[in-house]
């Protein structure tokens, strides 16, 4: 006779062969070592990298001195401006 869907096999039976499999592969591979399946240096360039793009992608607008003086203070400003504590 023809299979019929969900009657020839059951779908849960083959959910847990499946599940078996994988955990099988999983179970497989080699733990991860410590510094020596990711270069750290790798890492860093990608963090880097992708800094570099979110920080890129920020708009900045220019503020006029007088909203500055507004927001920060005389005093605020005469020390960005000479660098002095």
């Amino acid at each position: 006779p023809p299979p019929k869907d969900g009657e020839n096999v059951d779908p849960a039976d083959v959910a847990a062969m499946v599940e078996d499999a994988v955990d099988k592969a999983v179970a497989a591979l080699p733990p991860p070592k410590d510094g020596e399946n990711v270069d750290p240096a790798d890492v860093a360039a990608m963090v880097k990298d992708a800094v570099d793009k979110a920080v890129a992608a920020i708009e900045f607008t220019e503020i006029a001195s007088e909203e500055v003086k507004k927001l920060l203070g005389e005093q605020a400003i005469e020390l960005l401006a000479t660098g002095d504590d």
